[in-house]
């Protein structure tokens, strides 16, 4: 999706990537966890849409207008956590 790794704990248990002003949160478990839904707000939902389909990453909901007066689309990861990218409409 075009992050970078912001940081690391010396011990691998905790850390960050960045993608501009985004940063994601990883902690290391054994449990397995079930899959996230993640909402994030872009200022130019085209642009985001275009850029990470041209990455590769596997859009599971086409960008589109929403009835909640939203521009959107779904991703998801190969751990199955879903990402809603969205922007509001004026």
């Amino acid at each position: 999706m075009g992050f970078e790794k912001a940081w690391l704990y010396p011990d691998k248990s905790i850390g960050a990537v960045c993608y501009g002003e985004v940063a994601i949160f990883f902690r290391k478990t054994e449990v397995k966890i079930n899959p996230n839904v993640h909402w994030v707000h872009t200022s130019n939902i085209e642009e985001t849409y275009s850029e990470l389909k041209s990455r590769g990453v596997i859009v599971t909901e086409d960008l589109e207008v929403k009835p909640w007066d939203l521009k959107q689309f779904t991703i998801a990861d190969c751990f199955g956590h879903v990402f809603i990218f969205h922007q509001e409409i004026d």
